[in-house]
């Protein structure tokens, strides 16, 4: 499915700095009203899915998606991280799986992680920054409602910030299960294994998550940046099912057609749009309400304004390359005639 049809019947388009930062505007007041946290993605090209690097390489290879296949990939690459001994770093110790993502995740590995920002001007900066071959095209800011997805606020996701294992891996679902057990005899003393697996791969499927980082280097906290992840959308059903036709019987995530809102999205077809479970609603955005729940909105610049949004991110607010990515491997991609 084209990403730009899709996103039409939702978007809207801006022409200039000034209506970039009123459509901003609108976005924030409306999410700061209804007490609603909103993270920030910028891509230099509107026609592009909303992907982890990750999953675009894995589309590629492959036919069909399963959680199980995705997460084989992602394990290969944490043992060989671990096989380089980078798992560790000096005065640190031990990194958790989710920092040694991160990590791989800012040097350009492929990971399950999606950089994003908790400001908004900086997503615009992603979004229009310099790029001889993407000039030409229109970008995207996308603005994503994490609100009770940030694990660092949420009292029974903290645990995975500090985990040495993947937090969707089966032997930390398996300690998870002994916790709910100790902590709620009365209600799960009765559950196995199996069960208890099922109902995740479906939560994990079907949700996504967000977090915070600690500053583990400069360029996280000069970006006031984040990360979202998930699990493979709509690779379950709470009864663990696939239909044969790529239609969900229950339970599992589609998007909405955009033409007949009484319609889903055949699971391929979502696929090819995101790799997050996320709700795309519509603009213009009047209120955000309090069930709006995984929503995703979209801002589409088109590719005249690119030039002038750069040149008020800078003159303004001072973003520049030297100041977003503030390393020797920022300077080394952006330092000679880039800043």
């Amino acid at each position: 499915m084209d990403v730009n049809n899709f996103w039409s019947s939702y978007e809207v388009v801006v022409e200039s700095y000034k209506d970039l930062h009123d459509s901003v505007l609108v976005l924030s007041e409306a999410a700061s009203k209804a007490r609603r946290t909103l993270v920030w993605r910028g891509q230099q090209n509107s026609n592009w899915a909303l992907y982890s690097k990750l999953y675009r390489n894995y589309v590629v290879g492959a036919s069909t998606i399963t959680e199980n296949a995705f997460s084989q990939s992602e394990k290969k690459i944490l043992t060989d991280l671990r096989r380089w001994g980078l798992h560790s770093q000096r005065g640190i110790g031990r990194l958790s799986v989710l920092s040694q993502l991160a990590m791989l995740q800012h040097f350009g590995s492929p990971t399950r992680l999606i950089d994003i920002t908790f400001n908004a001007l900086v997503g615009a900066f992603f979004a229009t920054e310099q790029n001889g071959t993407q000039d030409s095209a229109d970008a995207r800011l996308f603005a994503i409602d994490v609100t009770g997805r940030l694990i660092n606020e949420n009292k029974f996701l903290r645990s995975w910030e500090d985990s040495l294992d993947t937090p969707w891996s089966d032997s930390f679902i398996e300690r998870q299960l002994v916790a709910v057990k100790r902590s709620h005899a009365d209600r799960f003393s009765e559950m196995n294994i199996d069960d208890f697996k099922r109902d995740w791969l479906h939560e994990w499927s079907s949700n996504f998550y967000a977090w915070r980082p600690p500053a583990l280097d400069a360029r996280i906290a000069s970006q006031n940046g984040g990360f979202i992840f998930g699990g493979v959308v709509g690779s379950s059903l709470r009864e663990g099912i696939l239909d044969p036709n790529q239609n969900l019987r229950r339970g599992g995530f589609q998007l909405v057609d955009p033409v007949d809102k009484l319609k889903r999205i055949a699971i391929d077809d979502t696929r090819s749009l995101t790799c997050l479970a996320v709700q795309p609603k519509p603009f213009p955005v009047s209120s955000i309400r309090d069930n709006a729940k995984d929503s995703v909105y979209s801002i589409r610049i088109a590719s005249k304004a690119k030039r002038e949004i750069r040149e008020k991110l800078r003159q303004v607010f001072g973003y520049t390359h030297a100041t977003i990515y503030p390393d020797f491997p920022g300077f080394s991609l952006f330092g000679e005639g880039k800043s």
